[in-house]
C-alpha cells in the first residue's frame, strides 16, 4: 500500500509541474519589445505597440498604454494584428465648434489610423480578417513619452 501512494504521489506531482510549465509556456512573452522614447513618430509608437501586444510583452504595452482599459494582465487572451500598414497620421486639433475629442486634454495628440489582419479579438473587433483601425496618441511635450490613449476603427 505505501509503494502505491508513492507513485499516485509521484504521479500528481509530475501532472501539476507539467500543468505549471505549461501554463508558463503559454502565457510567458516571445520577445522582448524596446519602449519607444520620447523622439518615437506616432506611427512608431503604434507600431511598438502593436508588436508588444502580439509579443505578448504585455510590460511595454502597458508603458505605452495611457488608459486602464488598454492594460494586460499576465493571463489575459490578447487578440493579434499582423501584417499593419499605417495608412495615416493626422494631428488632432481642437474642433471650432466645440465639440470634444479624446485627444483635446494634451499639448499633443495624433491619431494613427492602419490596416492590419487581426485574429483572437472579442466580438467588437468583427470578424477575423482585415480591419481598419486607430489609435491615439498624446503627451504633453517632447520631453515625455507618448501614450495610447483611444482605439477604434479608423
Amino acid at each position: 500500500m505505501p509503494r502505491a501512494r508513492l507513485v499516485w504521489g509521484t504521479a500528481l506531482v509530475a501532472v501539476v509541474v507539467a500543468v505549471a510549465v505549461g501554463v508558463f509556456l503559454v502565457v510567458r512573452p516571445t520577445a522582448d519589445v524596446a519602449d519607444p522614447g520620447p523622439s518615437a513618430t506616432p506611427e512608431q509608437v503604434v507600431r511598438a505597440y502593436v508588436d508588444a501586444v502580439n509579443a505578448r510583452d504585455f510590460a511595454t504595452a502597458n508603458r505605452i498604454a495611457g488608459v486602464e482599459h488598454m492594460r494586460y494582465s499576465r493571463f489575459d487572451r490578447a487578440g493579434r494584428f499582423d501584417d499593419l500598414t499605417i495608412t495615416g497620421a493626422d494631428r488632432i486639433t481642437r474642433a471650432s465648434d466645440g465639440s470634444r475629442s479624446s485627444g483635446d486634454d494634451y499639448a499633443q495628440a495624433w491619431h494613427v489610423r492602419f490596416t492590419a489582419r487581426q485574429s483572437g479579438h472579442d466580438i467588437s473587433m468583427g470578424p477575423e480578417g482585415t480591419i481598419q483601425w486607430g489609435y491615439v496618441v498624446v503627451r504633453n511635450s517632447g520631453a515625455q513619452p507618448w501614450r495610447i490613449i483611444d482605439a477604434g476603427h479608423a
